[in-house]
C-alpha cells in the first residue's frame, strides 16, 4: 500500500504534515515536535500586514492611510513572494503554502464578520494561487 501524506489541523489547533503509516494517517503528531514551524515568521508578518491594512481602512482618506496601505500591500507581496512563489521545484504549491493558507483560514474564523476576517481569507487564497504564477486583480 503507498504511503501518503496527511494533513492534520485546524481543529487540532495545528496544521502540519505527517508521513503516513501503513497507508492510515498517524493517530497523533510525531514525538520530536519542532519549537515553531519554519513558516511562522511568515505568518506572523501576514497577520501584522493585515492588521495594518484594517487599521488604514479605519483611517480618513489622506497621505497616512495612503502610505500605511503601500506599505502593507509591499510587505504582503514580500513574504508571499518568499514564502509561496513559484521559484520551488514542487509539482504544486509547497506543503508551507497549503499551511500558511490554513493557518490563515483558521485566524479569519477567529475574528467576526468583517474587513479584518475578509483580508485574512484573501491572503489565504493568495498562498494557495502564487505557486501558480498567479495573482489576484
Amino acid at each position: 500500500m503507498p504511503s501518503t501524506d496527511y494533513l492534520i489541523g485546524p481543529a487540532r489547533g495545528e496544521i502540519r504534515w505527517h508521513p503516513a503509516t501503513g497507508g492510515q494517517p498517524p493517530a497523533g503528531p510525531p514525538r520530536r515536535e519542532p519549537g515553531q514551524w519554519p513558516w511562522s515568521a511568515a505568518m506572523a508578518g501576514l497577520a501584522e500586514a493585515a492588521s495594518v491594512k484594517d487599521i488604514a481602512a479605519s483611517l480618513p482618506e489622506g497621505s497616512l492611510r495612503s502610505q500605511l496601505e503601500a506599505s502593507a500591500a509591499r510587505s504582503i507581496d514580500r513574504i508571499l513572494g518568499d514564502w509561496c512563489g513559484t521559484q520551488g521545484t514542487w509539482p504544486g504549491p509547497p506543503p508551507w503554502s497549503i499551511a500558511i493558507a490554513g493557518e490563515l483560514a483558521a485566524m479569519a474564523k477567529a475574528h467576526p464578520a468583517g474587513f479584518l476576517r475578509d483580508e485574512l481569507l484573501r491572503l489565504a487564497g493568495q498562498a494557495l494561487l502564487r505557486p501558480f504564477g498567479r495573482r489576484p486583480n
